[in-house]
C-alpha cells in the first residue's frame, strides 16, 4: 500500500486488486460534513489491512463525521460495501449503476447523476 497527502485531510492511496492483478488507486477526503471515501479498497495483505483499518480508524473517530464511500463505476464497488457496515455509513453510486453496486456491496445505495453536487 502506497499513501500520498497531497493536504490536511485529502489523501490517495493504491492497493493491490486481485480481481484486475494490478495496484488501483482510492482517495480520502475530510469534507466539512463528512469523511469522502472514493472508490475504496481494503488492502488484501493482512499486515496491510490491519495499517490501513487503524489509521481509518483512528481518523473517523477524531473527525467524528459521517462516512460516506462514492463509487464511481459499479467494478470500483471492491471495498465500499465493508467500509459502509463497519462505519454505518452511506453508499452512493452512479444513478446507471445502482443495482450493479447493490449486488457487488450487499449494501443499499443513494445514486448520483452527472452535474449533481456531491
Amino acid at each position: 500500500m502506497n499513501v500520498t497527502r497531497f493536504a490536511d485531510g485529502l489523501w490517495r492511496w493504491t492497493a493491490y486488486y486481485e480481481e484486475w492483478r494490478d495496484e488501483v488507486g482510492c482517495v480520502y477526503y475530510e469534507a466539512t460534513d463528512g469523511v469522502v471515501l472514493i472508490d475504496p479498497l481494503v488492502p488484501p495483505e493482512v499486515s496491510e489491512a490491519t495499517r490501513f483499518w487503524k489509521a481509518l480508524d483512528r481518523d473517523i473517530a477524531r473527525v467524528e463525521l459521517p462516512v460516506h464511500v462514492y463509487v464511481t463505476v459499479f467494478w470500483h464497488a471492491r471495498s465500499g460495501g465493508e467500509i459502509v457496515r463497519r462505519y454505518h455509513g452511506a453508499l452512493h453510486a452512479p444513478s446507471r449503476a445502482r443495482a450493479a453496486n447493490e449486488k457487488r456491496t450487499g449494501v443499499s445505495a443513494s445514486v448520483f447523476r452527472p452535474g449533481d453536487a456531491l
